[in-house]
């Protein structure tokens, strides 16, 4: 037998096994090898994941650092934080990271080690910027393609679809409230308008669930794909957000894998001076890249590169799209998702009417087909979570209507309602137009 078992005594030490092998003829060769019986054999740690909460960060703030590492043996482990610039206080897997005063990428380091002696080393990049935490701008376009392909963003920037693209549950289970591409031929295309070929910066917000890996890169998103102007495409299972600027083309890639039948809500930002990927509201990839962003010969499609290009189709679905002409901040990407605003649900009984829709004075009417007893508590978001108006009625006029008073100072953009009458939630979307 070529082979042959061998069970480890119960006490440790040094231990011969030799072989002696004989053929036909009474001929014969012996090897021996010593194998050493110890307590255990040292493996080093492993560090899974460090995360910084947040990674972007304005000069002097602080974030929050936290490292998953495990041990074999599950022994404790002690950890070491360093970085170049700023300061850190550590508590184990935990670190408080303090920026320094000026803005730049700065490396956070960490080395773990066992009782063995064993060490494991990772890091994490984090930014500093200078940055103005509201920009008082608004979307260039607003897609919830719910059901349909119109723009509710006040510039009418309504798109077409074909390709047998059909609708499907969102990412809260409501039937109807995302579009499905069949990852064939399904697209949505966006009208011509000089609305779309803005050049300094750039913003898209959207949830995006991913029915199946290809060979080939799908773009879920492209205006004029890497050859013109920009993309959100995914390959080898990663978000790749690609931009064709007057200084060349930029690639960035997500570090997190993105995974089959999974809603995310995705943020990609130019800046003019630094790309980035966010993912569920924390800053996932970023590189540095300048430049003004190119023109395109095709307005924007949605699961395709190009149009009429099949060979890069989404497989998938998507929600709550939204375009900016300028780069959302940290606050209104991680508190919000961009639209994740409280209550916003939808199949409702009871029949709301917001007119006029869009709003361009300073009063909104509300009409409820049917007035549950008490009080009525009316709750008004913009896009980014925020609450704008929070207003109590006893009762609504003799002829169901309710007169909402806007503030004087609203921007222009999209509003939501949420409206509680009784046991009954009510929810509504309407548009600011003052211009």
């Amino acid at each position: 037998n070529d082979q042959q078992p061998f069970t480890a005594p119960a006490d440790t030490g040094f231990y011969e096994i030799a072989c002696k092998v004989t053929n036909d003829h009474g001929l014969s060769d012996s090897l021996s090898i010593t194998i050493e019986v110890v307590e255990k054999i040292p493996y080093p740690p492993v560090i899974h994941d460090i995360k910084a909460t947040p990674r972007k960060m304005k000069p002097n703030a602080q974030s929050q650092i936290l490292a998953e590492a495990s041990d074999f043996y599950d022994e404790p482990l002690d950890y070491h934080w360093q970085t170049t610039e700023g300061e850190i206080s550590q508590n184990g897997e935990t670190a408080i990271y303090t920026a320094p005063a000026e803005a730049g990428d700065y490396l956070i380091r960490l080395v773990v080690s066992n009782p063995d002696g064993l060490t494991a080393s990772d890091s994490i990049k984090v930014m500093v910027r200078h940055y103005d935490d509201d920009p008082g701008e608004t979307p260039v376009a607003f897609y919830p393609l719910r059901g349909n392909t119109n723009d509710y963003g006040g510039n009418e920037l309504h798109a077409s679809s074909g390709g047998g693209l059909s609708y499907t549950y969102d990412m809260n289970g409501i039937e109807n409230y995302a579009a499905r591409f069949n990852g064939t031929s399904a697209y949505v295309l966006m009208p011509e308008s000089d609305l779309f070929d803005f050049t300094g910066q750039l913003s898209i917000s959207a949830f995006m669930k991913i029915a199946g890996h290809t060979p080939h890169e799908q773009h879920p998103i492209s205006h004029g794909s890497w050859e013109h102007r920009y993309k959100l495409s995914i390959g080898d299972s990663k978000l790749r957000f690609t931009l064709n600027t007057s200084d060349g083309i930029m690639d960035l890639d997500s570090e997190t894998l993105i995974e089959e039948g999974k809603w995310y809500h995705v943020a990609a930002v130019y800046d003019g001076n630094d790309m980035e990927i966010w993912l569920n509201g924390e800053l996932d990839a970023f590189t540095s890249h300048t430049g003004t962003l190119g023109s395109s010969p095709f307005p924007p499609v949605l699961g395709q590169n190009i149009p009429g290009n099949n060979d890069y189709n989404y497989m998938g679905d998507m929600a709550m799209l939204l375009f900016f002409d300028f780069a959302l901040t940290p606050t209104m990407i991680s508190d919000s998702l961009s639209l994740n605003v409280p209550g916003i649900t939808h199949g409702q009984e009871t029949k709301l009417t917001l007119f006029p829709n869009p709003v361009s004075g300073d009063l909104i009417n509300i009409f409820i087909e049917e007035v549950h007893p008490g009080d009525i508590s009316v709750q008004m978001y913009d896009i980014y979570g925020h609450l704008h108006v929070h207003e109590a009625f006893s009762r609504a006029s003799s002829n169901g209507i309710i007169e909402l008073q806007l503030p004087v100072d609203l921007n222009n953009g999209i509003y939501f309602l949420r409206i509680r009458s009784g046991d009954s939630l009510l929810t509504g979307r309407f548009v600011v137009n003052r211009r």
